[in-house]
């Protein structure tokens, strides 16, 4: 099964050397446990890489690391198309003062990154080919690229996160629904999802929860003969009383009566 494990390095690496590996039929990668790790970035064709006990599918536009200390070898390469790929050597920075944290294994990365990566690692090759008087432009251009596939993935991670965040939401908004659950449930501090909720949503986590019980009583109002009151417990509120005073602040007007003026005009289409 993939590897779905962060690594963490410390900001800037050393890199030690890079290049670019054009393959041909029937080539499969080199079993290797090494004291440095390596970054991929595939061009073209694809091929399975064995890690420890786990296994990673390499494909065009994807990027993997390979840890250091760990075993990796080759599986099986794409019999059609050869696979071609830029790779990278490179340690951890000494008494470095920052840090990116990385999965083994990228999905495919937005055009806009892997042209910027690309790039980066072309530079690389060349400032290479200049000796060692460039060792610390090749340094920073390592880290660089880490940088940069450090930046897509916290973005696509927030992104996913808040999608899991609100589909909970929506899913259990009828609960005691609160941050501390939330937090219990996803792994993430309550500050981590507060800001998380209102950097998507513009609104705190008590008003993004009232919105999907507003919408279903707003519904039950309109569509059924329940009492206030049974519509509040429906919708996780504790009590008719707080109830009516959430929705009066949202609609400017008590459940009852929205009912009274918009019932009819629903029942009437």
């Amino acid at each position: 099964m993939p590897d779905t494990s962060l690594l963490t390095f410390s900001l800037p690496v050393r890199l030690l050397s890079a290049g670019i590996c054009e393959t041909g039929p029937g080539w499969l990668h080199p079993r290797r446990r090494l004291d440095s790790s390596v970054l991929i970035v595939m061009q073209r064709g694809s091929f399975v890489m064995g890690l420890d006990d786990a296994s990673v599918h390499a494909q065009p536009g994807q990027a993997l690391l390979l840890p250091a200390g760990r075993l990796h070898y080759g599986i099986s390469t794409d019999p059609v198309e050869p696979p071609a790929y830029c790779w990278a050597h490179f340690v951890d920075g000494v008494d470095a003062p920052h840090s990116v944290s990385l999965p083994v294994h990228m999905d495919r990365l937005p055009p806009t990154v892997y042209t910027r990566v690309a790039g980066l690692f072309h530079q690389l090759i060349s400032e290479r080919s200049c000796g060692a008087p460039a060792q610390l432009s090749c340094d920073y251009l390592m880290s660089l690229m880490l940088i940069e596939l450090g930046n897509d993935r916290r973005e696509e991670t927030r992104s996913a996160a808040f999608n899991r965040v609100s589909e909970y939401i929506r899913n259990h908004f009828a609960e005691n629904l609160t941050l501390a659950r939330l937090s219990e449930h996803f792994g993430y501090s309550e500050d981590y999802l507060s800001r998380l909720i209102r950097a998507n949503t513009r609104t705190s986590f008590r008003d993004y929860l009232h919105r999907f019980r507003l919408e279903r009583a707003r519904r039950e109002l309109l569509s059924t003969d329940k009492t206030v009151m049974q519509i509040a417990a429906e919708c996780g509120y504790v009590n008719a009383k707080h109830f009516s005073t959430v929705f009066a602040r949202s609609e400017g007007m008590p459940p009852t009566s929205f009912r009274d003026l918009y019932g009819k005009q629903h029942q009437a289409q």
